[in-house]
């Protein structure tokens, strides 16, 4: 019994790096800022961590892999780059930078999950394009993008810009 207790205490304590995915990732960085005393990384990925559960609490459909964590880091990315407007119309420097750093760790962290690039995202929207010939709209040619990278890590904020501009909308 006892050994068994302290077998699991010592997988629960680890500091070994977790196997795969972004969210072992998260917790240790957030375990290493702690460490140093990174006052804003700290805040930011305990926002984040706090954002993905309560994401995976209240959508039980969806299973919490990276891109949907990249999906909750952008949201995150939103709010703040609206509060980044917000200081500057009250006129709050300090804000701002404040603000502006967890900006930049957002964009660390979301660049850490490997996705579709955007050349490849160009030759899929110009062939289908080409194949659609006529019928070429904005809708239908999104619809058979996503249909082509669907199980791919992709964004589609990515894939609705490069549409636009191949179809010139």
């Amino acid at each position: 019994m006892f050994a068994r207790r302290t077998l699991r205490l010592a997988r629960l304590y680890s500091t070994a790096p977790a196997p795969g995915g972004l969210l072992p990732k998260l917790r240790l960085d957030l375990k290493a800022s702690m460490k140093a005393k990174d006052t804003n990384r700290l805040n930011v990925l305990r926002n984040v961590l706090a954002e993905i559960t309560n994401a995976s609490k209240t959508q039980t459909s969806e299973a919490m892999d990276d891109m949907r964590i990249l999906q909750i880091i952008t949201k995150v990315r939103a709010k703040s780059v609206g509060a980044v407007d917000e200081c500057k119309a009250a006129g709050r420097a300090d804000l701002v930078a404040k603000e502006e750093a967890q900006i930049a760790v957002l964009d660390q962290l979301a660049g850490e999950v490997e996705t579709v690039g955007r050349g490849e995202i160009e030759e899929v929207v110009r062939a289908v394009k080409a194949e659609l010939g006529e019928k070429a709209g904005l809708g239908s040619v999104m619809k058979e993008t996503r249909k082509r990278f669907e199980g791919r890590p992709v964004v589609a904020a990515e894939i609705a810009v490069v549409v636009k501009q191949t179809l010139g909308v």
